[in-house]
């Protein structure tokens, strides 16, 4: 497995990235190679869309249909130019191939190679072709190209609606998305979300982005939580009764509540190839710097975004609720907006039971029809709308 950069050197690299210098790579592997390979797993849909430079929007599509061959460089004739401020990408860098199973990408013979997640391959006779993965990163000179499908454009979304849209924050998107995947692909033991507000909700966004669908969200520690039963995870008391329920899904914890039998099942948890490890805490560093391989998401207090972007993430959460529901994507009304803002924008989870407690409500037409879809009887459902004004 690949092995990414420690905290320290991914955030001294973040600093230097700001002044113009290259964007933080991961490390190249400590594991023996014999072949050039990388181990992966698949993240969502196997078609791949594009290829993006690293901490931008700018991307560079692969076609539909699939052509045979792209080449990727410096000069203004290939398909794929690549500016590299500190001129390390060859005229004709590297070529993609598209075959039966996918894209793949070769060196044409670079002064300075293709770097595979931080991997680059020692040189040798012949050239070897590697397969494009959903999430890769792809070196090209001073440029990473972040390769991905529609799941990638989906968790890069809801990663910029958690940490912000501006352009200072797109470094820590793009790590933040490389800490997803590490504990995904298990080439990290853990994912690590940082903030004084409460995760949870949004611990199970991620997964529900990166899952296969109906995958179990499991939250675990001493102080269960009644949940929203509109938001589909079990909640437990013991590590040990959470792995066989989190079975090919998710286990997720707060440092403020650990289960007392945690250390006990620690291992098994973050070794298992079947259940993936998500930890919640207020402050940072959750573990020893030495403990990490990726730095922790650290996500900004709710309280402290900007009214624009508040606007925005009510919005944004309930469009997720529309495609929940199978319902025509709408916005909210700007009565209902300002009641989320005024009475429920405390917390992501509560953004997101309100918002979708409003949608199922217009969706379905009536309370007796839309409060089974939420976790709530009618007379319930009824009681919270009127409490806000929404119904009379």
């Amino acid at each position: 497995m690949q092995q990414f950069a420690a905290p320290g050197e991914i955030l001294r690299d973040v600093s230097r990235h700001g002044s113009g210098s290259d964007p933080p790579e991961p490390t190249t592997p400590e594991r023996t190679r014999t072949d050039g390979s990388v181990a992966h797993k698949w993240i969502g849909e196997r078609k791949l869309l594009h290829l993006r430079e690293w901490a931008t929007d700018k991307v560079h599509r692969l076609p539909e249909p699939a052509t045979s061959e792209l080449v990727i460089g410096s000069e203004s004739s290939v398909d794929f130019q690549i500016v590299d401020p500190n001129r390390r990408v060859s005229r004709r860098h590297a070529r993609l191939v598209c075959t039966q199973d996918g894209w793949h990408i070769e060196d044409l013979g670079s002064r300075n190679g293709v770097r595979y997640d931080g991997w680059l391959p020692p040189p040798g006779p012949g050239r070897v072709q590697y397969q494009l993965l959903p999430g890769m990163e792809i070196g090209i000179g001073g440029i990473i190209l972040v390769v991905e499908n529609e799941t990638f454009v989906r968790l890069r979304s809801y990663l910029a609606r958690i940490l912000g849209w501006d352009s200072a924050r797109q470094v820590g998107v793009d790590l933040a998305m490389r800490a997803v995947r590490a504990a995904f692909e298990k080439c990290a033991p853990r994912l690590e979300i940082v903030s004084p507000d409460d995760l949870v909700a949004v611990a199970r966004q991620i997964h529900l982005r990166i899952s296969p669908p109906d995958a179990p969200f499991v939250v675990c520690g001493k102080c269960t939580r009644a949940p929203d039963d509109s938001l589909q995870l079990t909640a437990v008391k013991r590590a040990s009764a959470a792995l066989p329920l989190a079975h090919g899904g998710t286990v997720c914890v707060r440092t403020t509540e650990l289960p007392t039998d945690y250390r006990a099942v620690q291992q098994a948890l973050e070794t298992s190839d079947s259940i993936q490890s998500y930890v919640c805490a207020t402050t940072v560093p959750v573990l020893p710097p030495a403990h990490r391989l990726v730095v922790p998401i650290v996500v900004p207090e709710l309280a402290a975004r900007a009214p624009s972007d508040l606007g925005k993430i009510i919005q944004e959460y309930a469009l997720d609720a529309c495609r929940g529901f199978g319902a025509s994507a709408s916005m909210l009304s700007e009565r209902e907006q300002a009641c989320v803002v005024e009475r429920d924008a405390t917390s992501f989870a509560d953004i997101e039971i309100a918002t979708r407690r409003i949608v199922a409500f217009r969706t379905f037409g009536n309370v007796h029809q839309a409060a089974p879809h939420v976790g709530l009887s009618h007379v319930g459902l009824g009681k919270w709308l009127k409490g806000r004004g929404l119904v009379e």
